[in-house]
């Protein structure tokens, strides 16, 4: 099946096991719509944020969104 969604890609700081600071860029999928309705980019980035800073992620910057479609067996 093929879903059409939303790669957004943030730029994201992670610490490292020896107590180093990295930046590098994560990416969050989110689906365009949600109960019938086009999710806003203000919504995504919300929901991005959320679940990075769950991941222990932290100076989170939002970069862009690309649309994309995913494929998967379900």
């Amino acid at each position: 099946m093929k879903a059409m969604v939303f790669e957004n890609i943030f730029m994201v700081t992670m610490t490292c096991n020896n107590g180093n600071e990295r930046r590098i860029k994560k990416s969050v999928y989110s689906p365009r719509f949600r109960n019938g309705k086009f999710l806003t980019e203000q919504e995504r980035i919300k929901e991005g944020t959320e679940i990075l800073k769950a991941e222990c992620y932290y100076n989170i910057e939002y970069i862009k969104a690309v649309p994309t479609s995913l494929l998967y067996i379900g």
